[in-house]
């Protein structure tokens, strides 16, 4: 049983992912500055760097690129990250298949990864067993939106306590 899951886990490692940064800066454009107007030449002037750096533009499939622009990260992700508590939170935005980090809140830093930004390893049970699931709501998906075979969400909610901390 060990090897299927192993080898399962393997597969969503092997899927392509990526992430972009066109649904928050529609957010912002569509729903934060028209609501808050002193917003407006923040949001201005993060479109204008984005579009002079074409590496965070569109798919972003290597991650290391975020972190690499978190001077434009940071304030974008403002509208998710509330300064006011972001070190107090546990929040972070990670890639959805490979679960990497690529901007996390000094709580979630401290929580769940190493030094090097790769999830602890007493954590890594929890994070394979998490890939498991995304395969499968992945596997639904191609089944529902190509083959037009639609079957039960595979969407679950699992609650956690980390002991100690």
């Amino acid at each position: 049983m060990e090897n299927n899951i192993t080898d399962l886990s393997s597969k969503i490692d092997s899927l392509q992912s990526a992430v972009s940064l066109d649904p928050l800066l529609d957010f912002w454009e569509k729903n934060l500055v028209p609501n808050c107007s002193h917003m407006a030449s923040m949001y201005s002037e993060l479109k204008n760097k984005i579009i002079e750096i074409p590496e965070i533009r569109g798919s972003v499939k290597d991650i290391s690129v975020l972190i690499k622009h978190q001077d434009i990260i940071t304030p974008l992700m403002s509208a998710i990250f509330p300064p006011a508590s972001f070190h107090t939170d546990i929040m972070g935005a990670i890639t959805p298949c490979s679960f990497e980090p690529f901007f996390v809140t000094p709580e979630f830093q401290r929580l769940f990864l190493d030094n090097n930004n790769f999830v602890k390893a007493d954590l890594k049970a929890i994070v394979e067993a998490e890939k498991l699931k995304k395969l499968g709501i992945l596997y639904s998906l191609v089944l529902e939106r190509i083959y037009d075979i639609k079957g039960r969400r595979l969407d679950v909610m699992d609650i956690k306590k980390i002991p100690g901390e």
